[in-house]
Formats: C-alpha cells, structure tokens, sequence
C-alpha cells in the first residue's frame, strides 16, 4: 500500500501554530480545500479515508490543537486545512414550511443582486444526507427559486443553485437605486461604483453601464472582471468588435481567466469568427471542465461550420454540466431542427424540451413553446407542434422579425412539414 505523509516541515509548522489553542470542539468549522480523511500516525497522518469537498461544514468532535475529529466522519484532518464558520443555519430539507402571506414572498425568476461583495456573502446548499455545503458566488445577477419565508432565498448563479439570507440581496427593479445611493454617499466606493454599472446593465441601460464600467476601470485599471462586464455591455449593443477587445484585455490581466475565454468566444460566434470562437470555448472549458456556457457556444459555432456530429456532443455535455431550461432547450432545439438527419431525433427533443418547461415553472418564454413545437413536428406529431406554435404565438412581447420566422414555421406544421434550422 502507498503511504501518503504530510511533510514533516508542515507537521511542525501546525505545531508551533495550533498546539495551544485547542477551542474548535463542539465548533463549525468549513473546510479550506478538498481534503482526504487520515489516521494518525507517527510525523503525519496517512490519508486512508474519504475525500471532503471544499467549503464543506462541519461540528468538530475534537481538536487536539493539531488534528482535528468531524462529527459524522472517520478519521482526522489537520487543523490548518479548515476554518472557523460562523453562519446562520439554512433551511433544512424537512424543516416545516413557515406561513407566510405570499405577497410578502419574491416570485420565482425574480432576479436579485447581493448587497456586498460574493466573497462575504453565505451561499450553500445541503447534500442528499441534509450536511451543509458552502460555495463562493458566481456571477453579479442572480435568480430566485424559491423565497422560502423564513429570510432565506433559494437562488441560481452561474453555475448551481443553493440558499442566500434574503437580508444580503436587493431585487433588479431597486438595485439601481440602492447602488446609486451608495455611490452618491461615496464617490470613492468603486465596489458600489461596479455594482451600479452591473445594476444598469441588468435593467438594458447598456450604455450607462459602460460609462460606469469606463470610470471604474480609470481608478481599477487591472481589474479583469470590470473588462469582462464592460465587453458583457458591448454584446449586448451588438458591438462585437468592442466586446471582444475588452474580454481580450481581461485575458492580458489574467491568462486563466475561463469566463473572458468563453465570453469571447460568444462574441467571435456572433461575429461569424466560427473556428476563432471554437478555439476560445476549447481553451475556456480546458481551464474549467464544468463551464456550461462554453459547451453551448462552441455547440453553436461548430453547427454554423456544419459539423453537426461534434455539436450534438458539446450541446449534450453542456446539458449534463448546467441541467437548465436554457441548456434543455438548446440541445432539444438542435435535436428537432439539425440539417443532418443522422443528428436529429424527435422523441428526444420532446422530452427535454417538456424537462425544460417544467423547470421553468410559471416562467415560461415563448421560445421554449416554440422549441417545443418543432421537437413534436420532427416527432411526427404536428397537430401538438400547430397547437403549441399557435401558443408561443399568443406572446405580445415577440419582436415582429422573430414573429414571422414563427408563423412561417407554424405553416410549414399545417402543411405538416417540419422545420430544418439552416440559417
């Protein structure tokens, strides 16, 4: 058997530090990094038992000042490789529902901000056994799943789902004003001077918001998240050429920086720089493995060069990683519309199109009835395709370029005829 000791440089050092302060029994603790439990041996502990995943909690069953026993858990850690947690207790999963007027509840979809920055912010969620796991946030704009009415909120970030006390968030329609507030309190707040800029940009004011990301860069000029943000705003402009010289300067400041690869990718797709914007989604998700968004415009771009076999596999794995109505419906919309019929499968595509509906809840966009209808014309069944088109149809809000796309579709289900996504 492999034996696997700390070094005994390391040992000593957590001796010096920790042997006389033995106060974290009966304490939570979170866990630094992934860690594999131990048992004690002479110089070390032997890493023979289960891997912890990073920012875990736990009660600690005893600390001898350098070890440290978890309650529920066999085996040792050493004390350097967690840290005091003091946090409010989230809601357990069997814990009653509180009572509670519902108009006192944030609806699902609503999208809120945090109040302070991500790293001061609990966010976690509980296992399949109810053990508390805690996360750093993703992201600036959040959705709300659940309000569960006890003051705490169930939200989305980029990449997972897990409980925020609603006392740390402040809702799109009045984060503006919050952050405005904060700023006209204290010009030299550039935290609040960021926030403001991400605010205007959840609320489609894209030009204020690259005025406030421009000033905040003048007084932060490495700071690679307000490059990436700023070039978020020129996507949404449709200045792509901007978009992808700021998520450039993003990648300058910092060459690990998976989101401004993926991000530029998004941009050199809409640019119509499909091999460009391939190479970018490739060098995202080998930073990060898990970068859902990434797949998915490499999935895009690899359609736009015809190589439909390797889109299916990205739009799949895309899928898998981020388990969401968006990523159901593109991988269904794929399924149902693929020029290449070795690519298509109907069945499929109404399965995951219904998945994704149904994750939606009341939320749902006239794009997925839309998706929907094509994955049942492609299935075959084109009177549940003309039903479900005529009601994406009902939506006031569809832009009269997009609405003539759907009802030139519409028609081709009444002629029953599916619909091929050649553009």
């Amino acid at each position: 058997m492999s034996r696997l000791f700390a070094f005994a440089v390391v040992v000593v050092f957590v001796a010096s530090v920790a042997a006389d302060d033995k106060g974290l029994t009966d304490k939570h603790v979170k866990l630094r990094a992934e860690v594999k439990l131990g048992t004690k041996q002479a110089g070390g502990l032997l890493r023979d038992g289960a891997t912890l995943a990073a920012g875990r909690t736990f009660r600690v069953k005893s600390d001898d000042g350098m070890f440290l026993e978890l309650v529920g858990e066999t085996g040792f850690i050493y004390k350097n490789e967690a840290e005091l947690f003091v946090g409010r207790e989230m809601p357990k999963k069997n814990d009653p529902a509180p009572k509670v007027d519902p108009k006192d509840l944030w609806p699902e979809g609503t999208r809120v901000m945090g109040k302070r920055s991500n790293n001061q912010i609990q966010f976690g969620d509980r296992d399949a056994d109810d053990k508390a796991t805690y996360y750093e946030l993703s992201g600036l704009a959040l959705t709300v799943r659940k309000d569960n009415g006890d003051g705490w909120v169930r939200v989305r970030d980029r990449s997972r789902e897990g409980w925020v006390s609603k006392d740390d968030l402040v809702n799109k329609e009045d984060a503006l004003a919050h952050f405005d507030k904060m700023v006209k309190a204290n010009p030299r707040d550039n935290w609040a001077l960021f926030m403001r800029a991400a605010s205007y940009q959840e609320r489609g004011k894209f030009d204020a918001a690259v005025e406030d990301y421009t000033e905040y860069l003048k007084l932060n000029p490495n700071d690679r998240a307000a490059f990436n943000n700023r070039g978020n705003a020129w996507m949404s402009k449709k200045e792509f050429d901007k978009a992808v010289a700021d998520y450039t300067d993003a990648i300058k400041i910092d060459p690990t920086f998976a989101l401004a690869y993926g991000n530029r990718g998004n941009a050199r797709l809409h640019a119509k720089e499909y091999e460009k914007a391939v190479d970018d989604c490739d060098k995202a998700t080998e930073l990060d493995p898990r970068y859902a968004a990434a797949f998915g415009y490499k999935a895009r771009a690899l359609s736009k060069l015809g190589k439909y076999d390797d889109a299916g596999k990205s739009y799949e794995t895309a899928a898998k990683l981020e388990p969401t109505t968006p990523r159901y419906n593109s991988y269904a919309w794929f399924l149902a519309t693929c020029p290449d019929e070795k690519c298509r499968d109907g069945k499929k595509a109404v399965e995951l199109s219904q998945k994704g509906i149904a994750l939606a809840g009341k939320v749902v966009s006239w794009v997925y009835r839309d998706t929907l209808a094509a994955a049942h014309a492609e299935a075959g069944d084109f009177e549940k395709a003309v039903a479900e088109q005529e009601k994406a149809l009902e939506d006031k809000t569809i832009v009269e370029a997009e609405r003539k796309k759907m009802e030139a579709r519409l028609e081709l289900y009444k002629a029953k005829k599916p619909y091929r996504d050649d553009e």
